[in-house]
């Protein structure tokens, strides 16, 4: 089950959806570690928790976001290609700090949120199609037809967060 998420209210395991596609946050479970957008891998046990994100707030605004299956938090890019990645934790490299960091705020217009990455106040956005590269770009609110592209929707989800298996 799952329950839309208002502001000030984001700790614990969520799914994300790109609000123009309704697709799915997911990333590689290997190198390169990029993030996409896919349909729902609910149905599929083995892919499900590729889709369930930690998000724990670090101060008012401020998040990390953890892919579930991986426990690898999202990142971003400082220069171009602006790519969203998962990375092991940089919380100990100053100068990386910032970039695990994401400000996530309700938009009430939209009914949706915004995320935008602490360190350099780019917003996540998405492909539109192939290949559904998650990425972060200026903002695009003053483009109608852009705005719901960087437009996000957080649902709470539900039941046993992850499960642990060994490769044999």
């Amino acid at each position: 089950g799952a329950t839309t998420t208002t502001a000030g209210q984001l700790s614990g395991t969520y799914s994300i959806q790109q609000q123009s596609t309704l697709r799915y946050v997911d990333a590689d479970q290997s190198a390169p570690w990029q993030a996409v957008t896919r349909l729902s891998q609910a149905h599929d046990p083995s892919q499900k928790l590729t889709q369930r994100w930690l998000i724990q707030e670090v101060k008012k605004d401020s998040y990390t976001i953890q892919q579930v299956s991986t426990m690898r938090y999202l990142d971003a890019d400082q220069i171009e290609p602006w790519h969203v990645v998962t990375r092991e934790s940089q919380a100990s490299i100053p100068s990386q700090k910032l970039t695990q960091r994401w400000i996530i705020v309700y938009d009430e217009v939209y009914q949706s949120y915004t995320i935008q990455q602490n360190s350099t106040m780019r917003f996540w956005d998405a492909d539109q199609s192939e290949p559904w590269r998650v990425v972060t770009r200026e903002s695009q609110a003053s483009i109608p037809s852009q705005v719901r592209t960087q437009r996000w929707i957080i649902k709470k989800q539900v039941g046993p967060r992850a499960t642990t298996t060994t490769a044999g």
